[in-house]
């Protein structure tokens, strides 16, 4: 079971202070949440742009990415992130199991 600090791409490159200032919050509330290096993105801006095709391939690899981790709770400080991982469901049904808050949320 991991508990995972999900910031998000842009949030990660252009919000650094944000997110360890968010990151030493969750942690002060769960110390088992932790941060995993380079997790994938989670697909809120192609949503957008590609074919339906393209973006349940992306959901299905990023959700194999949970499973890989053993990722089965995670809180993202990304709104944009956390509005698309609850669509997740649409697109995989009860093959998504990850818990998702919004660090609000959690809070």
């Amino acid at each position: 079971m991991t508990k995972l600090i999900y910031f998000g791409c842009l949030s990660a490159k252009n919000y650094e202070s944000t997110c360890d200032n968010a990151k030493k919050l969750i942690q002060f509330i769960d110390n088992e949440f932790q941060v995993i290096d380079d997790p994938p993105c989670c697909g809120s801006l192609s949503f957008h742009i590609t074919s339906d095709e393209t973006l349940s391939e992306h959901i299905k690899f990023v959700n194999d990415w949970f499973n890989e981790n053993n990722v089965t709770e995670l809180v993202t400080i990304c709104a944009g992130c956390y509005a698309y991982f609850k669509n997740y469901k649409e697109f995989l049904g009860s093959e998504f199991n990850v818990k998702v808050q919004h660090l609000l949320q959690f809070l």
